[in-house]
């Protein structure tokens, strides 16, 4: 009998596209949607994916790129822990430049396509806190050195009047 860190719950998401005009008809396209609790390496068979890493940090890798051109995957981040999802590319493939990408928040996703070489994320709701921190960084320089340079023209205009 398999543990919870090793069943896989396979559930489907329907996607229903009606056409416009006097038919209501539709296509129905069905996706895998699978779950997760622990690490694991995704397939073409994935295309949705959920983990929950209540139990401790996973890591999702991507199969290599070269025989996934045109590949599409969501992996989602549902519970509330601190623990991270690390999305870590096949060997030394990246994603967006890097080799791994973190989700920390419940709820955070990405959205990410294969060209055949690499992984591009093309969407989601993926924050790199590093990249936001720098930028942080940087304002709080510029505005430091901006007050710095007012305080020293203002203290030679003082010294100046006590002359």
């Amino acid at each position: 009998m398999p543990t919870l860190d090793t069943q896989i719950h396979s559930l489907r998401f329907t996607y229903t596209r009606h056409t416009h005009g006097t038919g209501s008809g539709g296509d129905t396209i069905r996706y895998p949607l699978n779950e997760y609790t622990s690490a694991q390496t995704l397939s073409a068979s994935h295309y949705m994916v959920l983990v929950n890493a209540i139990g401790g940090g996973i890591t999702v890798t991507l199969p290599a790129a070269s025989a996934h051109k045109g590949r599409v995957y969501t992996i989602k981040k549902i519970d509330s822990s601190a623990n991270g999802i690390t999305i870590d590319g096949n060997s030394t493939e990246t994603i967006d430049g890097s080799e791994t990408i973190l989700l920390t928040l419940q709820y955070s996703y990405v959205t990410i396509v294969c060209d055949g070489t690499e992984w591009f994320i093309i969407g989601g709701e993926y924050v790199k806190i590093e990249d936001i921190l720098q930028q942080i960084r940087i304002e709080l320089k510029e505005a430091n050195d901006k007050l710095r340079k007012i305080e020293i023209h203002q203290f030679l205009q003082t010294k100046e009047k006590v002359k």
